[in-house]
């Protein structure tokens, strides 16, 4: 049964807050979010995506349903803000990582990436499944994997030279696509060190084929298959100077 909120009823929330009803106002708000959140991971995790509902979650959280009806309207609100606190975090561990500085070799970036973006996976299974439905505009989910994208993009821009708009979002979006799809598969484990080993050769086979440096062979030979887009930095993965000796 819907319960109408209370005291902080009429009040917007702010976009740190998507998907709540009300802007929590005290400290004992946030922390019941929190466990509401915290419970629909743990929905997520065993039932999925389709079997959540807002029961599941108040029985799990050990609150009432109206309790959940205060804060999140039906089940896209409740997932929806789920998504977005994933995005939180992946902001805040990846903006360390993810440095503008062209002289970092892309080699150990990408290893570095990939192996942040596993770890995330492993620690919170839900983060797969809501990506799973996260193909559609306005999803939830959608904008975690926008995130994943928008970061990538930085990467390319910054160890690309004169990469136009179109085609660095392009490159982008196949780079987030494969990860996710390899992080996300449904039988092998984002925990598995082998698995994400291939996805770091595949992540660096691709940048380093399509972007190689100037010196690369690949520009003097014009049969070369796949065929070379634009140059990349002297210090792209997969290059003789990206490798560690």
């Amino acid at each position: 049964m819907h319960e109408p909120s209370r005291g902080d009823a009429g009040e917007s929330a702010p976009p740190s807050g998507v998907g709540l009803r009300n802007a929590p106002r005290q400290a004992r708000a946030e922390v019941r979010i929190a466990r509401i959140l915290d419970a629909a991971e743990r929905v997520v995790e065993r039932l999925g995506y389709e079997g959540l509902t807002t029961n599941h979650v108040a029985e799990q959280a050990g609150v009432s349903i109206g309790s959940v009806y205060r804060w999140f309207p039906d089940k896209r609100a409740l997932l929806a803000r789920l998504s977005e606190r994933y995005v939180e975090r992946v902001e805040t561990a990846f903006e360390s990582l993810v440095v503008d500085d062209p002289e970092l070799p892309a080699a150990p970036l990408v290893d570095r990436l990939a192996r942040a973006l596993a770890a995330l996976l492993a620690a919170h299974p839900s983060v797969r499944e809501i990506l799973r439905v996260a193909s559609a505009e306005g999803e939830p989910g959608a904008r975690l994997r926008e995130t994943l994208v928008r970061l990538a993009e930085r990467i390319v821009d910054t160890r690309v030279t004169d990469i136009p708009p179109e085609e660095r979002r392009l490159t982008a979006e196949a780079l987030a696509t494969v990860a996710l799809a390899f992080l996300a598969h449904p039988v092998r484990s984002p925990r598995d060190p082998a698995w994400i080993s291939e996805l770091i050769y595949l992540l660096s086979a691709y940048t380093s084929t399509k972007y190689p440096p100037r010196g690369d062979p690949a520009w003097k030979d014009p049969g070369h298959r796949p065929a070379p887009v634009r140059p990349g930095l002297d210090r792209m993965p997969g290059s003789a100077a990206g490798r560690q000796p």
